[in-house]
């Protein structure tokens, strides 16, 4: 029906394919990243109600990216 879109489905499958490892990366370091952050050792550093004060002052997040 539309022979065009082949060549675009070939092509985006293929951008998908090699980005997914870049991407699962990310993830996992995201997540990693995370692990830090939720330890219970960081949480009693830097004491009860502390967390997220603590995550705006060495990131610079705004309230809803804090959560």
């Amino acid at each position: 029906m539309f022979p065009q879109l082949g060549k675009l489905s070939d092509r985006a499958l293929h951008e998908t394919a090699t980005a997914e490892p870049d991407v699962k990366a990310i993830i996992a370091d995201r997540v990693a990243a995370g692990e830090v952050f939720i330890a219970d050792q960081v949480k009693e550093t830097i004491g009860h109600g502390s967390f997220l004060p603590w995550i705006a002052a060495e990131f610079g997040m705004s309230q809803p990216h804090r959560r």
